[in-house]
């Protein structure tokens, strides 16, 4: 994989993983207070007695769990890519993941993200706001 990546491009693939690395500590606690949010929630609703079947409080607290997971994981994505852009410079971030965006294409793939990564056209428009 390193073969098809310049210096700059492993370095600030290196630090965004570094990045991950650093707010790992952090991250455990994110997840453990989005599960516990979504827990409590689910406990008000019952505690409510909502005329809602349990199946559909059910789906609702996935629904809700999911959405605050994915809040999470996006969130440790900016940071990462953020020591990434200070381990080697915002540019040549930026640079990569237009690189990324780019292939992407060329595969007939849409930038809509995932559940754990945001997309990059996203990733590149808070970067570039660094420079402004």
């Amino acid at each position: 994989m390193l073969s098809h990546f310049d210096n700059t491009e492993t370095l600030v693939a290196i630090g965004h993983e570094l990045g991950h690395i650093k707010g790992q500590k952090r991250f455990k606690c994110e997840i453990f207070l989005a599960l516990l949010g979504t827990a409590g929630f689910g406990l008000v609703t019952i505690s409510l007695r909502l005329w809602i079947s349990p199946i559909v409080t059910l789906i609702l607290l996935f629904v809700v769990m999911f959405l605050m997971l994915n809040l999470v994981l996006w969130h440790d994505e900016y940071r990462a890519d953020l020591e990434g852009a200070r381990v080697t410079s915002p540019e040549a971030l930026i640079a990569t993941l237009e690189g990324l965006q780019e292939n992407q294409k060329n595969m007939g793939k849409n930038d809509y993200g995932s559940e754990t990564h945001p997309p990059l056209h996203v990733r590149i428009e808070l970067l570039m706001r660094l420079l402004d």
